[in-house]
């Protein structure tokens, strides 16, 4: 009837289905709107498809590659604050 303490979050199966009746849904409701509106909210989904490929491909180019470059300037901020609160 509780959950149990010791585990993490539960089992993956417990929000594996209402994960996937969520995108049923969704899915469904995209359909109704592409039919309702005769094809003109198609082209708001695949915008929106668009502006998130243009942001992953930015991510992936940019993004990505600047957390790299500035790996050994987060450890130096770490590293001080780490000593700043061993003073205390």
């Amino acid at each position: 009837m509780y959950p149990d303490p010791d585990s993490p979050g539960g089992s993956p199966r417990s929000t594996t289905l209402p994960v996937i009746l969520g995108l049923v849904v969704l899915g469904g409701f995209l359909v109704f709107l592409i039919l309702v509106s005769g094809g003109f909210f198609l082209w708001v989904v695949l915008s929106g498809f668009a502006v998130f490929g243009v942001g992953l491909m930015h991510y992936l180019m940019w993004g990505q590659r600047l957390h790299q470059q500035t790996e050994g300037q987060r450890e130096e901020e770490r590293l001080r604050q780490e000593s700043e609160e061993d003073r205390w």
